[in-house]
């Protein structure tokens, strides 16, 4: 009779990977089960929102000390009106050069990319009523 230390051996590592494998996935389940039961429960209570509007409140002054808008207005106001033309002018020239198909009449994926630059100038009107509440 012949043993085969070596073939036991790689048994014994197989088995000892496939047992650390399934104790991997158990633990990996019961993580992500815990991961969605927390996502019910809300994470802010009413101190910590305290915090939150207080960091938000840096954050936006920060902004304002960057953008300098009381010094740059009418420059922030002539480059939005300039995104706005541009947006309108692309917008024209991409309904034009892909609105319409010899074979069938008028494209119907036209819609999606006409639409951006509907929601470019959307923005830029936003930023604009903005900019006039300052």
């Amino acid at each position: 009779m012949n043993f085969d230390k070596e073939g036991v051996f790689y048994k014994y590592i197989g088995v000892i990977a496939l047992i650390s494998l399934v104790i991997y996935l158990v633990i990996k389940t019961f993580n992500f089960q815990k991961n969605i039961l927390e996502g019910f429960e809300s994470k802010y209570n009413p101190s910590s929102i305290d915090d939150l509007n207080k960091n938000l409140n840096e954050i936006k002054e920060v902004m304002k000390d960057k953008l300098l808008v009381s010094k740059y207005r009418n420059k922030y106001e002539e480059a939005l009106m300039n995104i706005d033309e541009v947006s309108s002018l692309k917008q024209l020239t991409y309904l034009l050069e892909n609105g319409y198909d010899k074979n069938n009449g008028i494209t119907s994926n036209v819609g999606y990319e006409s639409d951006l630059y509907k929601k470019i100038r959307e923005g830029v009107k936003d930023s604009l009523d903005y900019l006039d509440s300052m």
